[in-house]
């Protein structure tokens, strides 16, 4: 996977959309989900606004990484969902997602290098989306 901030990956990712299934997977999504999701792109512009020059500074989308990682644990804190340790496999992950329970409830620092990766690329894929 190319570096999420390379133009080489807005590029990919543009090529890579499917509407008509991104649509399909959006329906399918719990309702908090989507929410999540609206709520994340919504506050993007004024999180990016907060570290200028993050596409080309490594600090300032260090520091973008976590304002959104911070978002969004305090949202789920907010609805009432509590911290858990990691799950063992997918059905353990869907059963403590059911009871409102998240394993990356923790500081951005203490995330595996996997989820820290997803993060980047999502914020990667917010800014090449023109949320600015």
């Amino acid at each position: 996977m190319p570096e999420a901030s390379a133009p080489a990956f807005a590029e990919a990712a543009r090529a890579a959309w499917n509407p008509a299934r991104a649509e399909e997977s959006w329906r399918k999504l719990p309702r908090w989900s989507r929410w999540s999701s609206v709520n994340a792109g919504d506050s993007f512009r004024e999180k990016a606004a907060a570290f200028p020059g993050f596409a080309a500074d490594a600090d300032a989308r260090l520091k973008l990484l976590r304002a959104e990682h911070n978002r969004w644990w305090t949202e789920r804190l907010l609805a009432g969902w509590q911290p858990c340790a990691k799950p063992a496999d997918k059905a353990e992950k869907d059963a403590l997602k059911a009871a409102y329970k998240h394993w990356d409830m923790v500081p951005f620092d203490r995330l595996d290098d996997f989820t820290k990766e997803i993060d980047r690329v999502c914020v990667a894929a917010m800014a090449a989306c023109g949320f600015r």
